[in-house]
């Protein structure tokens, strides 16, 4: 048994938007070198860096070289990966039109792009929540071509979670078997005006989505959802329970009740999973949510704050953790979360790093290459 890697990504390029349908083209970003013009926002994007990230240790950023992403893959011992985007992490689009031609050009992109990984590239869709119609066809076309999971941010054009605007999306994700994955991201360029508002405008919103389902009791009105919170890490978590214990619903005063007990409660049967990074402090989290609520993402593709592409051998070999544990974390947890097959292992074992069983012995956090 490998890992599935739960929290990987692709670099958008040209080719990303060729997918439009007759008479939306011109909602297509204009692209000029290294700056793509969309709406009336010239952005700068990361094409030429994601090459050279490329040729360090990534592959098939663009979903070109797949027999080069597949292979890392296997060199890593990552039976699947969970696909998410870069441009809409960054980037805002205003008018619903447009936004929905562009996920629309995007879904079919993906499809096409991780048609033959053998079901290893799974991916995210994505859905324009202010269109239903639109967005009910972008899921269903994602579920018939290997998507497993529906991509949002923290905050949806200003809408929380919670928003009753969400609803209709949230069930037909039900229905077809789709994830919720909130992932960080944000407003670029409000971050980049005011540096200091980026840990607001791009990490805390996932943690206040999280808020927002339990404030709003939103798991509880679809059951059988699969909600995930990727890439904040879940050292959050404990505060977001804590604010959710007050003594009555106005917010008004703090609760004298040992909510740490009441932790595992909140989160039993609400299909709650949270992609911990290998500086969290795992045990307290797990001794306080169970061991079922954690899972793991690389960040492949992208080299940031989020990232650790070796993160599956450190939570397995070298935290001190139990390994059934550690096998949750890394692989089990994430298949409950995406709907991924226990018996879907193609990866043969890792070969990028052998670790000897004297380091392992002395617990020594030691990586050395094949």
């Amino acid at each position: 048994m490998g890992y599935i890697d739960c929290d990987t990504h692709v670099i958008e390029t040209p080719k990303t938007w060729d997918y439009m349908d007759p008479g939306e083209e011109r909602f297509k970003p204009m692209i000029q070198g290294d700056l793509w013009t969309s709406e009336d926002l010239i952005h700068s994007w990361p094409g030429p860096m994601a090459k050279k990230w490329n040729d360090i240790i990534f592959a098939g950023c663009d979903l070109v070289d797949l027999e080069g992403r597949l292979k890392h893959m296997d060199d890593f011992g990552v039976d699947a990966q969970v696909i998410f985007p870069t441009w809409w992490l960054l980037y805002d689009v205003k008018s619903p039109l447009a936004e929905a031609a562009m996920y629309r050009s995007y879904n079919r992109w993906m499809a096409e792009g991780t048609a033959d990984s053998g079901g290893r590239l799974k991916w995210a869709a994505m859905a324009p929540v202010r269109m239903v119609d639109r967005a009910f066809e972008e899921l269903e076309f994602a579920k018939e071509n290997g998507a497993v999971s529906v991509f949002m941010l923290g905050q949806t054009h200003g809408m929380s979670m919670a928003d009753p605007t969400m609803f209709p999306l949230y069930a037909k994700a039900q229905e077809l078997d789709l994830a919720i994955s909130i992932h960080v991201g944000g407003d670029l360029p409000a971050a980049r005006r005011q540096p200091g508002n980026a840990l607001h405008t791009n990490m805390m919103k996932a943690p206040g989505a999280f808020f927002a389902l339990l404030w709003g009791r939103v798991m509880d009105q679809f059951p059988k959802l699969r909600w995930s919170f990727l890439e904040a890490g879940a050292s959050w978590v404990p505060y977001v329970l804590r604010e959710t214990f007050r003594a009555d619903g106005t917010g008004a005063f703090r609760s004298f009740r040992d909510w740490r007990s009441q932790a595992r409660e909140v989160l039993e049967g609400r299909n709650f999973h949270i992609a911990c990074q290998i500086d969290d402090d795992i045990p307290y989290l797990v001794d306080l949510l169970g061991p079922d609520v954690l899972i793991y993402g690389t960040d492949y593709g992208h080299l940031d704050l989020g990232a650790d592409p070796d993160g599956m051998h450190v939570i397995s070999h070298q935290l001190g953790l139990d390994p059934e544990l550690a096998r949750k974390i890394v692989d089990t947890n994430a298949r409950n979360a995406f709907g991924i097959d226990p018996s879907f292992t193609p990866a043969p074992p890792p070969t990028v790093f052998d670790i000897p069983d004297e380091v392992l012995a002395q617990g020594l956090p030691a990586l050395t290459p094949a």
